[in-house]
């Protein structure tokens, strides 16, 4: 397994980068699809998205 992955190991050893980032939004994703049983299209998706992650502000 380590032979097979050996250049990207060196590699985050001279950048320091990792997937960490877009595995937790992927999650976030996920959740929020879960949670919802569906949605009638991707941009009502995108906008519980960006209320669940608090890019957005509810106002009443």
């Amino acid at each position: 397994m380590l032979v097979g992955h050996y250049v990207n190991i060196l590699n985050y050893f001279d950048n320091k980068l990792t997937n960490v980032i877009l595995e937790g939004l992927n999650n976030v994703v996920w959740a929020v699809k879960y949670s919802a049983r569906g949605f009638r299209n991707s941009e009502y998706l995108w906008c519980v998205v960006y209320l669940y992650c608090g890019v957005f502000e509810v106002r009443v």
